[in-house]
């Protein structure tokens, strides 16, 4: 989560719309790629020599390890991009805006002229290009190794019922320094 948060962050530094096009593809592009190669048999081969891993974390134990991964990922992204955009909405709207100049997206002289509704239009590309790259993901999941993310998370889910409060406290929590995160930063 502290990625995401880092991530978006950084479009509030970017120059014009068009750099964060161009870095949000090439991040969705990543996901495409490298999720469905980590998956392959040829790779979990390699990480296990190279690892040393014993004969007990078979491959199958892999999948659903990489697949438990990319689904916390999924939590992460939606998490955080919910919480940066109730957060630019309560630091812009709010009763305390006057303290946070940098949020009532006011141009200065030397860079883009960045507004509220650009940020969330930006945002919510950004948030809708996520959940393609998720949903071609598990499609790649489901057809070329026969693993449904989904599936196996709802299985984790009756299998360890605790793990369900534990995350949306630590979503909570996360969500909360996403808000002091964005309050100290400066853009000076």
């Amino acid at each position: 989560m502290t990625y995401f948060i880092f991530y978006r962050n950084l479009f509030s530094r970017l120059q014009n719309p068009e750099q964060v096009v161009f870095i949000q593809l090439g991040s969705s592009l990543w996901v495409v790629v490298i999720y469905p190669v980590r998956m392959a048999r040829w790779v979990y081969r390699l990480l296990a020599f190279c690892c040393r891993w014993s004969d007990d974390y078979t491959y199958d134990m892999y999948v659903k390890q990489l697949g438990r991964t990319f689904f916390l990922r999924n939590v992460a992204e939606n998490a955080t991009m919910l919480g940066f955009l109730c957060w630019v909405t309560v630091l812009h709207f709010g009763p305390n805006r006057i303290h946070y100049p940098h949020f009532q997206f006011k141009p200065r002289d030397d860079e883009f002229d960045y507004k509220y509704s650009l940020t969330v239009r930006a945002s919510a590309y950004v948030w809708a290009s996520e959940l393609v790259a998720s949903r071609i993901v598990r499609f790649l999941f489901r057809c070329i190794y026969r693993h449904d993310v989904s599936a196996e998370a709802v299985h984790d889910f009756r299998r360890y019922p605790h793990a369900v409060p534990a995350m949306v406290l630590v979503a909570i929590h996360v969500l909360q320094n996403i808000l002091f995160g964005m309050i100290h930063l400066s853009f000076s």
